[in-house]
């Protein structure tokens, strides 16, 4: 159950990160040569990281859902920050970007082994 759970949201993940590079690659083509930094901070952070996230993931679980969390909060907070309180796109930027980030992030944390697994002894196995 654990590894199809991991497939999918691997899998889930990878589409995800297709995605959101699509859709940074849009918003920095079309950025002005004065566009703030916080434009750049909250692409390059989050959209743009999530692919790399994922394929972190296939080795390194862990830190790959706390890269995808923090990154997706710093990428929010940057965002809302250049909006000036402006908060129409707020929504869209957190449904579309940042909470699909946290979702899978969260998953592969809950997925990733234990950090300290007892050692298995033939007494807890209650193999002779």
């Amino acid at each position: 159950m654990k590894r199809a759970m991991l497939t999918a949201a691997t899998v889930l993940g990878l589409v995800v990160g297709v995605w959101h590079l699509w859709l940074a690659g849009q918003a920095i083509f079309v950025f002005s040569s004065g566009e703030p930094w916080s434009s750049w901070v909250a692409m390059l952070l989050g959209p743009v990281s999530t692919l790399p996230a994922v394929a972190t993931s296939l080795f390194r679980r862990r830190a790959a859902g706390y890269w995808l969390i923090t990154a997706g909060l710093i990428s929010f907070g940057a965002f809302l920050v250049g909006e000036d309180g402006v908060t129409e796109n707020l929504l869209s930027f957190l449904w579309m970007l940042t909470g699909p980030m946290l979702v899978i992030g969260i998953v592969m944390i809950l997925l990733a082994p234990r950090l300290h697994q007892p050692a298995q002894t033939p007494a807890a196995t209650g193999l002779p």
